[in-house]
């Protein structure tokens, strides 16, 4: 008796336990229907976007986002079987039901019980789309009962076109692309328009885990998933079988993960993130779809980049050698890096990975690599001399494998690629110790400098041996450890047309064009020599090139002494202006600045708008004070603009995603701009205008007018028009002397280019800082060269030497570009 009442107790408890739970379901599923989000997200689909810079001629320089890279794309945009593989992958009932798939979720609800967890989705492409739009990211049964009457509503109030174009421009699809025409491009290299049946299915597999399908990281589940994905599509019938059989035997080309903003630019593009993101906030810079048009010269900025490297290369040989980047001791050791090198040349030459319509179970990185240059071999035949593959710009790595008993050259392996390292290609590489400096030493064997083993930078040699199987000859190569930086805009408009801050971006973020200020040594004389003829000397005005001595440099009482020096340590006697400037002779431009004095050339300095801090002493003839590359850029523009002032513009265009202008440069405008502004530094002033014009003629006047003349202006020359910093005749004379630079003095080196162009080197004590500063009627363009932590680039490292090499290369091309 006791135990059937027990049962009955029981059988109650189970009742009353199943209708509370039912009650309990109920009430959650109650609660979760009334606080469905609404729906106004995707009514109004305005998803971060990222922003684009453009060059200006229209193509992408880069473009800024945080975590989401989207472009969005419209249905028209996307062929049918796009579509048709993400419905057999994700929902094969997608344009049959109304938002749910109840089978699936059973299937789903089934698998998650015995898991004890959420291992399986069954959610609809509708679902997934209220998921990613409405609902976080967390795997729970309280999200999935909101799912379902979301997906329904989503369905009463969209299309399945319009569920669809949510759909593709939403899902993630790894490395940071969001959206289908994202993932087209970052795997693909190309637009989703363009994209084949398999390179689709590829795409749709991902979704599932972008990280565990991606083709670049786990290339056997990628093309697992794929298949099943086309055969899924094949079996619904959503492609032929002709489209089938080709889906199947395309041998897809997949791209690595990749920042879009480390192509020729990518100084260029940090300013103008920086500026961008001062005035419009990170928000509408990184998710507000700007479209940002700048001044930039996309071809020009890769030969700046291109000529700078370079430049830095042949410096830092004259430095000496600081040693193999690695070694390698073992077999498997060299196996394994001559692997990893032969990847290297791979991804430098073509940058992509041929996905094989059949891999082995543990398809690694390297059959990769083998496979595709075995297949691009067979596209075409003349890469089976794979000396071919070496690009003449790049460097790379190689294992020193030989080192000939004479000492005269080296065999080296550059991944499959034979390579030989003749002594005449690496004399430079002696090992130098501080303070001992590099120009003189050389090498004499290949024993002195690397063994058997190194891993070392190598660059081909042209031209290459038309013989077939000989080895490539290359030169031993390092990574620099100087800087430099290169800065050119149109004389005419402002526009920055290249902007490098250094040697790579990646190793270094400072933009040396901007950030940083340094003595400019001699390529300051010009700001002197306009001074001086504004205050009436001419370039025959004379000079006595003769010792002098300055006592007293510590203050009073002080035993310190000043002794400036020409750089040749000889003194000429009477020397004109032309002269001293002609030959940058010291002695000279220090006597003119203490003849002119130091508070009319501290004002003229004010007035030209050169700002910051500087100590008004004698040494500022010589170019102690410092100044940015941007800056004295500026000032160099007044000789081909005729004294008038300009300022940089880098940013042409702000857009906004609708293509609404936000900012729009404006030549006139700008002029506006600067004419108020320097109405206003005017205003500033307490200084008196000039009677007289300041340039004067000895051709008119004679020596004690001149002299006169000189000692009567006191203060530095100002004009009506306001964008007018220099008078136009000092600024043509000025420049007609640094043309005179080019022909006779320091700035020969220019002389190649056989164009119309002046320029002025400039180095600093101990051979610090070098500089080439010049210009044509059409460019301004100014290098500078030195090391972050200021120390000599080497005895003899003048501006002409470090720097002017890279202006030239940059200007060769560049004058081409603006021939008349």
């Amino acid at each position: 008796m006791k135990l059937a009442l027990s049962a009955k107790k029981i059988g109650f408890l189970a009742v009353g336990a199943l209708l509370a739970g039912s009650l309990l379901v109920g009430l959650v599923v109650v609660w979760s229907v009334m606080n469905l989000p609404k729906l106004d997200n995707m009514q109004d689909y305005r998803p971060a976007l990222g922003s684009t810079v453009l060059a200006r001629d229209g193509r992408v320089l880069g473009e800024f986002y945080d975590t989401e890279r989207r472009y969005l794309v419209s249905m028209e945009d996307v062929p049918e079987w796009v579509i048709s593989s993400f419905v057999a992958a994700e929902d094969d009932g997608f344009f049959h039901h109304s938002g749910v798939d109840l089978f699936g979720i059973v299937r789903a609800t089934w698998a998650n019980l015995k898991a004890g967890g959420v291992v399986q989705g069954g959610s609809t492409i509708t679902m997934q789309v209220a998921k990613a739009m409405l609902l976080s990211s967390e795997r729970s049964f309280g999200r999935k009962l909101k799912e379902v009457p979301l997906a329904y509503k989503i369905e009463k109030n969209f299309s399945k076109r319009q569920i669809l174009y949510l759909y593709l421009n939403q899902i993630y699809f790894g490395q940071r692309a969001y959206g289908i025409e994202a993932a087209s491009r970052v795997y693909f290299k190309k637009s989703v328009k363009a994209l084949t049946v398999a390179e689709a299915a590829l795409l749709a597999g991902l979704v599932k885990a972008p990280t565990s399908y991606a083709p670049t990281r786990g290339p056997v589940r990628a093309k697992e998933r794929q298949l099943y994905v086309l055969r899924r599509e094949h079996e619904l019938k959503l492609i032929t079988d002709e489209q089938y059989k080709t889906a199947l035997a395309e041998e897809v080309k997949v791209y690595p993960e990749e920042n879009p903003n480390d192509g020729s630019a990518p100084y260029y593009l940090e300013h103008v993130r920086q500026l961008t993101t001062k005035k419009y906030g990170a928000d509408a810079i990184y998710r507000g779809g700007l479209t940002i048009e700048t001044a930039a010269d996309y071809d020009l900025s890769r030969t700046a980049m291109k000529a700078v490297r370079a430049n830095l290369d042949d410096l830092d040989k004259r430095q000496g050698y600081r040693g193999a980047v690695g070694h390698v001791a073992t077999e498997t050791q060299v196996a394994d890096t001559l692997k990893e090198i032969k990847g290297e040349v791979l991804a430098k030459k073509f940058g992509y990975f041929i996905l094989p319509t059949k891999l082995p179970e543990n398809f690694n990185r390297h059959q990769y690599v083998d496979f595709t240059l075995g297949r691009l071999k067979s596209q075409d035949p003349a890469l089976a001399d794979e000396r071919k593959l070496l690009l003449p710009w790049e460097k790379y790595r190689a294992v020193v494998t030989k080192i000939d008993a004479d000492g005269k050259g080296a065999d080296v392996a550059i991944g499959s690629i034979a390579g030989r390292l003749p002594i005449a290609q690496m004399r430079w590489a002696k090992f130098i110790k501080p303070p001992e400096l590099a120009n003189y030493a050389v090498v004499n064997k290949v024993s002195e400098t690397l063994k058997t083993g190194d891993v070392i930078l190598v660059k081909p040699v042209l031209p290459i041996s038309e013989a077939a199987g000989e080895p490539i000859t290359v030169s031993l190569e390092q990574e620099p450890l100087a800087q430099s930086a290169l800065l050119s805009m149109e004389a005419a408009t402002g526009y920055v047309v290249a902007m490098i801050g250094g040697y790579s971006f990646g190793g270094s973020e400072y933009n040396r064009a901007l950030q940083g200020e340094r003595q400019p040594g001699s390529a300051f004389k010009p700001i002197l020599y306009s001074a001086a003829l504004d205050k009436g000397y001419t370039p025959s005005s004379i000079i006595v090139d003769s010792p002098i001595i300055f006592e007293n440099q510590g203050g009073e009482g002080s035993s310190l002494k000043w002794i400036p020096e020409n750089n040749s340590d000889k003194y000429y006697g009477d020397t004109t202006l032309r002269t001293a400037i002609i030959n940058s002779r010291n002695i000279p431009a220090v006597k003119l600045l203490q003849e002119m004095g130091l508070g009319y050339f501290s004002k003229y300095l004010r007035a030209l708008g050169i700002g910051g801090e500087f100590t008004p002493d004698l040494s500022l003839a010589l170019g102690s004070k410092a100044i940015s590359l941007l800056e004295l850029t500026k000032f160099y523009a007044l000789f081909p603009r005729l004294g008038l002032r300009i300022e940089p513009v880098f940013i042409l265009k702000v857009s906004d995603r609708e293509g609404k202008s936000l900012e729009e440069y404006s030549f006139k405008e700008f002029q506006k701009e600067l004419s108020a502004r320097w109405l206003d530094f005017k205003k500033k002033q307490d200084e008196n205008k000039p009677a007289a014009p300041a340039v004067v003629s000895e051709a008119e006047e004679g020596p004690l007018d001149q002299a006169a003349k000189i000692a009567s202006i006191k203060q530095p020359p100002t004009f009506d028009d306001p964008l007018r910093a220099m008078d136009e005749r000092t600024a043509f004379v000025m420049g007609q002397l640094l043309q005179e630079v080019v022909q006779y003095g320091t700035g020969t080196g220019a002389k190649t280019l056989r164009r119309k162009v002046g320029g002025k080197t400039g180095t600093t004590n101990d051979f610090i800082d070098a500089w080439f500063m010049g210009f044509s009627p059409e460019l301004v363009t100014g290098v500078w060269t030195g090391f972050d932590n200021p120390r000599t680039l080497g005895r003899g490292e003048v501006g002409g030497r470090a720097s002017l090499p890279a202006w030239t290369d940059y200007m060769a091309a560049a004058m081409e570009r603006y021939k008349v």
